[in-house]
């Protein structure tokens, strides 16, 4: 996506206006996606911008015989209204790349990156709009960094670091960017993935797929200052899965279209609806919840969605694929209540084995002991849990689906991420 053609070239768009392609439109995600996960762990380990940006390039390249292009991606995130902000990367790209080692030029060009409106464009609270943006997102990153990074480390750069207030000064602002862009990173994540697997075709494309919250991970070498990789390393530790961590399980039927098939339902995210275990003892059902994940110490059990709030358990502090947990929903005077599976085909209820407290995975309570298994992208690299995770937990007759929602991850979060100035 930052390598679009020049402004004089005409796009045809009219396949996504009229609904006629819409199936070619919603691909698209998915190949941008093939091509972030590509490109995930470059940034860190110093590659230029240009060769970030010509993997992707390569991965998106129209060959003349109707696959995804250029002109396909300007015309998807055009949907969104964000064909200024696109043609605008596109030509700070251009103007980078050509005017590289040139102080004067690169503090112009990051004026008028900063000193616009762009930047203002990235922030939306529309799903839709999340998920659009995402594929902008991750190359901007990358080219509003990397000059910085050339005008803090070129050493005939001095007047244009004066005129920014220093070195020092530079490279603070440079990390306040980076934690901006990292944190909309994860509010953008999830919404991306539910648009890109709309379509059942696009589940093959999951392998190369890196989780936001590694990628955040990596961007702590991008930083300056060792306070700012905390605070990278923070955000992304939040919105990784550990032991006694709090979560939430949106419910992904088997009896959707294709489920069968390993592919995710053509409706994820439509239907607010979620494993709930009210009343300790009983069988579990499936119901709304509108707060999700929110925790008010003025309720009765502390959690709007009472019933609906978990704590996982394993023999790791960080849980990761395949490893085995035991899934805590109640603690009261004298006992505990922990999710197990029912004879019944797909059911749950609550029962007491392993205890009141978790001190190790019990292989005697084995309806009560379930095994992760990431389905939906890369864990040979990425094997860690993660928040927004497509999970099954795998038993001995059945597979059950859900989604992983974890508290105190940044995509879960509602309050205004505020640009740097």
């Amino acid at each position: 996506i930052c390598l679009f053609p020049s402004s004089i070239h005409t796009f045809n768009c009219r396949h996504f206006s009229d609904g006629s392609d819409d199936y070619k439109a919603e691909l698209i995600t998915g190949v941008i996606f093939d091509a972030l996960g590509a490109i995930a762990g470059e940034v860190p380990g110093g590659s230029s911008i240009g060769g970030i940006l010509n993997i992707l390039h390569r991965t998106i390249f129209l060959d003349n015989k109707g696959s995804i292009g250029t002109d396909d991606v300007f015309c998807y995130i055009s949907q969104y209204n964000f064909k200024e902000l696109a043609q605008n990367l596109e030509s700070f790209k251009d103007k980078y790349n050509y005017y590289k080692g040139n102080c004067v030029e690169l503090k112009k060009i990051l004026d008028e990156i900063e000193e616009t409106d762009l930047i203002n464009d990235l922030r939306t609270d529309i799903k839709d709009e999340k998920a659009a943006l995402y594929t902008i997102l991750y190359p901007w990153t990358v080219l509003h960094l990397s000059i910085y990074n050339q005008l803090i480390s070129n050493t005939n750069c001095a007047a244009q670091r004066r005129a920014k207030g220093g070195r020092t000064a530079m490279k603070a602002k440079s990390d306040e960017w980076l934690v901006f862009y990292s944190r909309l990173l994860l509010r953008y994540y999830r919404p991306f993935r539910h648009k890109r697997f709309k379509y059942p075709q696009l589940s093959q494309k999951y392998e190369k797929m890196v989780p936001a919250p590694a990628i955040v991970s990596q961007w702590r070498k991008l930083a300056w200052n060792s306070s700012t990789k905390k605070v990278l390393q923070s955000l992304s530790e939040k919105c990784a899965v550990k032991s006694k961590s709090t979560i939430q399980l949106f419910t992904l039927d088997d009896s959707y279209p294709y489920f069968s098939q390993g592919k995710l339902p053509y409706d994820l995210g439509k239907n607010n609806e979620w494993l709930s275990c009210w009343g300790s003892g009983s069988e579990c059902k499936i119901r709304t919840c509108s707060h999700i994940l929110e925790y008010d110490k003025s309720c009765e059990y502390g959690w709007h969605c009472r019933g609906e709030t978990f704590f996982i358990y394993s023999d790791s502090t960080w849980i990761k694929n395949n490893q085995h947990v035991h899934i805590k929903y109640s603690t009261n005077s004298d006992k505990s209540y922990w999710l197990s599976r029912l004879v019944k085909w797909r059911k749950f209820d609550t029962k007491t084995c392993p205890g009141k407290s978790f001190s190790g995975i019990r292989e005697d309570c084995d309806k009560e002991i379930f095994r992760t298994a990431i389905w939906d992208r890369n864990t040979n690299d990425y094997p860690q849990l993660y928040d927004g995770d497509f999970i099954k937990f795998r038993v001995v007759l059945s597979d059950y689906y859900f989604e992983i929602y974890l508290h105190g991850c940044e995509s879960l979060g509602k309050d205004e991420i505020k640009q740097p100035y």
